[in-house]
This record gives C-alpha cells, sequence and structure tokens, in this order.
C-alpha cells in the first residue's frame, strides 16, 4: 500500500509540476515519511533532491523510517544533518560531497511556542504510533505494563495519545489499560503547551524534559 500510495504522491507532483510549469532548481524533503520515497522516482525524472535531517540511523531494517530515510539520503545532491555523528555515518556508506552540518530544525519551531515559565513534571505523556511498538501483542502488552509501574512508582498520571491504530490493536489484543487514561490527539500548540510526537524525543530535550524512546 505504502508503495502505491507513494507512486501516486510522485504521479501528482510531476502533474502539478506540467501544468503550472515549475520547474524546480531543487526538491527539499524534510525527515523520514512515506513521502520521502517519492524522492527516487524524483530522481530517476533528473530533479535536483535535497535533505533534511539527513543521515540519522537506527540500523534496524523493520523501521519503515530508516529505509525512507537511506532511500532519500542515497538519491540526494545536497544533504543537511543535524550533527556531525550524521556526517560520520553518511561518510561511511561513501556520502561525502555536498552534506552540511545545520543543527536541528525543529529548535526554532519550538522556541516559538514554549511558554515563558515551565510547567512542574506532573504527568508522564505516552506516545505509542510506531508499527513496531503497536502491532505485536507482547510488545504493546509491556508498553502498557511498564507505564503502570512508572505511574505508580512516580504517583504520576499517564495519558496515552489517541492514535487510532494504536486503539485498534490493543482492542484486538483486548489489552487493559489499568491506569493509563487516554487522551485526544490535538493542535501542535496545544500539545507544546501540554507537554513538551518520532518526534517527542526531539521535542523533548530543548525543554529539558526526560524523555524515554522504546525501540528494538
Amino acid at each position: 500500500m505504502n508503495i502505491i500510495n507513494n507512486y501516486l504522491i510522485y504521479q501528482q507532483i510531476i502533474e502539478l509540476f506540467k501544468r503550472n510549469n515549475i520547474k524546480p532548481d531543487l526538491i527539499l524533503f524534510l525527515g523520514d515519511s512515506n513521502s520521502s520515497c517519492v524522492s527516487l522516482p524524483l530522481k530517476k525524472e533528473g530533479y535536483k533532491i535535497g535533505h533534511i535531517e539527513a543521515g540519522m540511523r537506527s540500523y534496524d531494517k523493520k523501521m519503515l523510517e530508516e529505509i525512507n530515510r537511506t532511500v532519500c539520503d542515497h538519491c540526494s545532491d545536497i544533504l543537511f544533518v543535524y550533527h556531525e555523528d550524521y556526517k560520520s555515518q553518511l561518510q561511511q556508506e561513501n556520502i561525502i560531497e555536498n552534506v552540511y552540518v545545520v543543527g536541528n530544525t525543529i529548535v526554532e519551531v519550538l522556541r516559538k511556542f514554549i511558554p515563558t515559565e515551565l510547567k512542574l513534571n506532573d504527568k508522564i505523556i505516552l506516545d505509542i504510533h510506531r508499527p513496531e511498538n503497536f502491532k505485536y501483542k507482547t510488545r504493546l502488552e509491556n508498553i502498557i505494563k511498564y507505564a503502570n509501574i512508572c505511574s505508580n512508582k512516580y504517583n504520576l498520571p499517564v495519558y496515552m495519545l489517541k492514535f487510532q491504530r494504536t486503539q485498534n490493536y490493543l482492542q484486538e489484543f483486548q489489552i487493559e489499560l489499568g491506569s493509563v487514561q487516554l487522551i485526544e490527539l490535538m493542535p501542535y500548540r496545544k500539545y507544546i503547551n501540554s507537554v513538551y510526537h518520532g518526534s517527542i524525543r526531539a521535542k523533548a530535550y530543548v525543554p529539558c524534559y526526560v524523555c524515554l524512546s522504546i525501540q528494538h
């Protein structure tokens, strides 16, 4: 399904360019979502490709993001990395030229939204949106159990973001949430003011909140 969706996106982009006589000097991709794989057919069409967040690696090919980011990096003519480690990882893959260390772009965005007074550590936010964390019953059960343990140990409520795919698997596996409370997804500004999404990690370190990332 992802391959079909990416092909449709690619077709729509090409049609948009032709219909509006757009001749881009550079097509820039940010991150590692499925749309970044569109860089491959666009590269074959002769377009110049750029990638922001290049060089990030987990070396876990079970992660869709890892496949996406690797494909986009190897299709890119110019690569913008967040720090020197990412640049070194690209060099190990023989990507040497036109690599620039620019820092993490989310920092500038966050600084516009972070409240002037930081909130006390009064809650735990649980974000389960990666397929490798919700598609397997034992793994999903263990995450929920650990969240409940943390809630009891630190005497803090746990609020779990209500991603629909995750909810579907919780119901299919008949997993009890215990003390974990579900909350609806919310606009970015409200979210940042409530807590400090692949990417809460990037948002957590700026205001110095503790963040635990669950991966293989």
